[in-house]
C-alpha cells in the first residue's frame, strides 16, 4: 500500500467525511499544487463556505461551538444520547455541559472521559478549548458584575428601608430573601399542588418554616437547596423517623403498661388501591399505638386467619402487656382460638358496631325477622314500617335541594338571613357512617322552618316555574307535599325520641374522650330501662319488639369483663350487685389471676374491699375517695390511689378500668389514611401508607385525659 493510500485510510477513521471531501476538492482545484497542511488551524476556502467542524470558533455562537465537536449527523440534531467526538473518536452521552467536561481536563468532578485528540486534530482541539475557557471566564465576570450591581441595589433599598450598610451587605452575603418573596414562593406551591390556604394555619407547617429559616445556608450546597426528594424520604428518612417515633411512643407507654395493660383493637377495610388491609393498634390510657397493618390480598379471611393474625400481634407486642382484644362482630368466631392461646386475654365485640346495627334494624321496614349473629333466643319478629318511609321522603328532599345549585343557594341565603342558632346545612345519608340516617332526619327536623320559607320564596318559585320538563315540575310539587306533611314531622319526632339515647351511647363509644367499659355498661343498663317502659306515641307491640332486638344486640356483645369493670369503677362500685354479676366478676378474677396475684388472694382482697365500702374505712368515704375531685380522676388512677390496701385487687382493677371500650381507634386510623392515600395519591406503597398516618399532627387517637 502506498503512503498516500495509508494516509487516506488513517484519515477516514478520525476526520468527518465532509472534511476529507473539502481537502480533495481543494487539491484538485489547485491543479496539483501543494496540499493544505493537515494541522492547519483554519481551512482554506472561498468566502464563508466552511464545512462542518472547521468553522472559525468565533463564529460558532451559543452552544454551536460545543456541538461542532460531534460528528455532523448527530451534532446538527444536538443528540443528547450516545454520540461520537470526531476529534478523538470517544462515544459518550450528554449535552453542552458534558461536551465541555469532555474537553476541559480541569473541570471536576468528571462524568465524561477527557478528550485525547488525534495528532492531526490537536490544533483544532486547542482552538476550541481556548474559546470555551474564554467564554466561561467572560460569563463569570458578567455574573460577578450582575451580583455586584444587585448588591448595590439591595443596599440602596436597605438604606431606604432604614437598614444599615452592614446589614445590607450581610443580606447580600447570605443571599437573604424578602418576606414578600417567601410568601409568593409558598403561594406558588399551594396553587401548583392544589393545597388549601388553611395549610398555613397548621402549626406544624409554621414550625417547619421556622426550622428551615434557622437552618440557613447549611441547607444549601453549591448554590442548590438540598431538600431530600421522594425516594430518599420514603426509603431512608421516613423509616428512620418511624423507628424513632416508635421508640418514643413505646417508651411513653412502657411506664404504664405493667399497671394498666393494653387493649388490642383491630379492623379491616379496602384501600383506594383496592387492597384488603387489616390493621392492629394497642389502646392504653396514654394513647393509641399503631402496631402493624397487613395487606391480605389473596388470603381467605376466615376465623383461623384472623385468630393467627391477632395471636402474632399479641406475641409481637408482649402477651403480659395485653389484657383484652376488641374487634367487630365478624371476628366473633376467632375469639375462642385467641383465648385458648392466651388464657388471660378477654375478647369482646365492639359496642359501636352493635349499636349501629340495632338502629339499622329499627329503621328497616322490609324484613319480617331480624337475625343477630350469636343470638340463640326466640325469633326476633319485625316487619314494621316504622321509619323506613320517613327516611326515604327526607332523603328525596335533601337530594332535591343539594343537587340543584339554585335552590341550595336560596336555602343558604334564607338560613343566613334568619340567623338560626346551630348548624343549618342539610346532612346527606352515607352508608359507611355510623347512624347517618338518624343524623340526616334530625337535621331535617331542626331546619324544617327554613325549608318552609324556601317553598314560599319568590326566587325559588320563579326557578320552579322556569323548569322545562314536566318531570322536574312534578318533582318540585312532590317535595312541597313532603315538607308540608305534618305526619312526617310527628314520625321524625318519635324516631328522635326513640333513638337519641342510643345515639348518645354510640357517640360515647365512637368518640375520643376516653370512654371506659364501665361507662358503656352503665349506659346500656339505662337503655334497657328506657326501652322496657312505655314510650309516648309508640305502639306497645312495636316497643316490645324493639326491646327484644336491643337485648339481643346487647347479649351479642356483652362479656363478663364489662360487668367486672362496672363493679370496680368508682362511679358505680357502691351500687347493689345481683347474683349473676357476682358470678361474672369471679369468672374474670379467675381468668386474670397470675402467679404473683393468685385467684384466692384476689377474692380475699375483694371481700375486704366490700367491707371497707360498707364501713367507709380506708378513706372510702364521700370526703376522700368519693369526693368530687376524686371522681374526676381517670378510673385506673383512682384505683391506683385508693386500692393500695388491697394490692391483688388493685392489679385487676387498674387493668380492667383502663380497657378501651371499642375499636373506633381503628376507624379513626382508616379515616386519616383515606385523607392521605386518596385517589390522587393512589400509587403510595402500603408500607409508606402505614407510616404516614402515624406522623404528627395525625395520630390515630390522642392521649386520653
Amino acid at each position: 500500500m502506498t503512503a498516500n493510500k495509508r494516509r487516506s485510510s488513517r484519515g477516514s477513521d478520525s476526520a468527518p467525511s465532509s472534511v476529507r471531501s473539502t481537502r480533495s476538492r481543494t487539491s484538485a482545484a489547485a491543479g496539483g499544487a501543494s496540499p493544505i497542511p493537515l494541522d492547519s488551524p483554519e481551512p482554506q476556502g472561498d468566502g464563508d463556505g466552511y464545512e462542518w467542524g472547521q468553522e472559525p470558533v468565533e463564529k460558532l455562537t451559543g452552544s454551536k461551538l460545543e456541538w461542532s465537536t460531534i460528528e455532523e449527523k448527530d451534532g446538527k440534531r444536538k443528540l443528547r444520547t450516545a454520540k461520537k467526538c470526531w476529534l478523538c473518536g470517544h462515544l459518550y452521552a450528554g449535552g453542552p455541559d458534558a461536551i465541555r467536561i469532555h474537553f476541559d481536563i480541569d473541570i471536576k468532578p468528571r462524568k465524561v472521559q477527557v478528550c485525547k485528540p488525534k495528532s492531526l486534530h490537536r490544533a483544532r482541539h486547542k482552538l476550541i478549548l481556548a474559546e470555551m475557557k474564554r467564554r466561561t471566564e467572560a460569563e463569570n465576570k458578567k455574573k460577578k458584575a450582575a451580583a455586584k450591581n444587585a448588591g448595590l441595589r439591595e443596599e440602596g433599598r436597605a438604606v431606604a428601608a432604614g437598614l444599615s450598610a452592614e446589614q445590607a451587605r450581610a443580606a447580600e452575603v447570605f443571599k437573604l430573601k424578602s418576606p414578600d418573596e417567601v410568601t409568593n414562593a409558598w403561594l406558588e406551591v399551594c396553587v401548583k399542588n392544589a393545597i388549601p390556604l388553611s395549610f398555613f394555619d397548621d402549626q406544624s407547617v409554621r414550625n417547619a418554616m421556622s426550622i428551615t429559616a434557622k437552618c440557613g445556608s447549611r441547607l444549601s450546597v453549591g448554590g442548590q437547596v438540598q431538600v431530600p426528594k421522594r425516594k430518599k424520604i420514603t426509603e431512608k428518612i421516613l423509616p428512620k423517623f418511624d423507628q424513632d417515633l416508635d421508640a418514643k411512643i413505646r417508651g411513653r407507654m412502657q411506664g404504664v403498661l405493667p399497671t394498666t395493660g393494653a387493649t388490642i383493637i383491630s379492623d379491616g377495610w379496602s384501600s383506594c388501591a383496592n387492597r384488603p388491609v387489616i390493621n392492629a393498634l394497642a389502646a392504653s390510657p396514654t394513647g393509641t399505638y399503631f402496631i402493624k397493618a397487613v395487606d391480605t390480598s389473596g388470603e381467605t379471611k376466615d376465623a383461623t386467619f384472623i385468630a393467627n393474625f391477632i395471636i402474632d400481634v399479641i406475641k409481637e407486642f408482649g402477651p403480659d402487656k395485653v389484657t383484652a382484644v376488641c374487634m367487630d362482630g365478624a371476628c366473633l368466631s376467632s375469639f375462642a382460638a385467641i383465648e385458648e392461646e392466651y388464657r388471660h386475654v378477654h375478647c369482646f365485640i365492639c359496642p359501636t358496631h352493635s349499636l349501629d346495627n340495632f338502629m339499622k334494624n329499627v329503621c328497616s321496614g322490609e324484613k319480617e325477622t331480624i337475625n343477630v349473629r350469636g343470638y340463640t333466643g326466640p325469633t326476633l319478629a319485625w316487619g314494621e314500617e316504622l321509619f323506613s318511609d320517613s327516611f326515604t321522603q327526607v332523603w328525596e328532599v335533601v337530594k332535591w335541594i343539594t343537587n340543584h345549585h339554585k335552590p341550595l343557594a336560596i336555602y343558604r341565603e334564607i338560613a343566613k338571613r334568619e340567623k338560626k342558632d346551630g348548624p343549618t346545612e342539610l346532612v346527606k345519608y352515607a352508608e359507611t357512617r355510623f347512624a347517618s340516617k338518624i343524623m340526616m332526619i334530625t337535621r331535617y327536623y331542626e331546619v324544617h322552618v327554613l325549608l318552609e320559607k324556601l317553598l314560599v320564596d319568590n326566587a325559588y318559585t320563579t326557578w320552579v316555574a322556569k323548569q322545562k320538563t314536566t318531570e322536574a315540575k312534578a318533582k318540585a310539587l312532590e317535595i312541597k307535599k313532603i315538607i308540608h306533611d305534618g305526619k312526617l314531622l310527628e314520625t321524625i319526632d318519635l324516631c328522635i325520641d326513640l333513638l337519641s339515647p342510643c345515639m348518645q351511647v354510640l357517640r360515647l363509644t365512637d368518640g375520643k374522650k376516653g370512654a371506659t367499659l364501665s361507662n358503656v355498661y352503665a349506659k346500656m343498663l339505662a337503655l334497657d330501662l328506657y326501652y322496657r317502659e312505655p314510650i309516648d306515641g309508640l305502639n306497645e307491640r312495636v316497643r316490645k319488639k324493639i326491646h327484644a332486638i336491643f337485648m339481643a344486640r346487647w347479649t351479642y356483645f356483652h362479656t363478663p369483663v364489662m360487668t367486672a369493670a362496672y363493679r370496680l369503677a368508682p362511679e358505680y362500685c357502691r351500687r347493689e350487685m345481683c347474683e349473676s354479676e357476682d358470678k361474672e366478676i369471679k369468672k374474670v378474677f379467675k381468668k386474670m389471676a397470675t402467679d404473683e396475684h393468685p385467684y384466692p388472694s384476689i377474692l380475699a382482697d375483694y371481700a375486704a374491699y366490700e367491707v371497707a365500702l360498707d364501713t367507709k374505712t380506708h378513706d372510702l368515704d364521700k370526703d376522700t375517695a368519693f369526693s368530687p375531685s376524686a371522681q374526676k380522676m381517670p378510673p385506673y388512677q383512682w384505683a391506683r390511689m385508693y386500692l393500695r390496701s388491697w394490692p391483688h385487687l388493685k392489679y385487676v382493677a387498674c387493668r380492667l378500668l383502663a380497657l378501651s371500650c371499642s375499636a373506633s381507634g381503628c376507624e379513626h386510623s382508616w379515616s386519616i389514611e383515606a385523607w392521605i392515600h386518596s385517589k390522587t395519591r393512589n400509587r403510595l406503597g402500603q408500607k409508606t401508607v402505614d407510616r404516614l398516618p402515624r406522623r404528627p399532627p395525625h395520630p390515630p387517637l390522642p392521649p386520653r385525659p
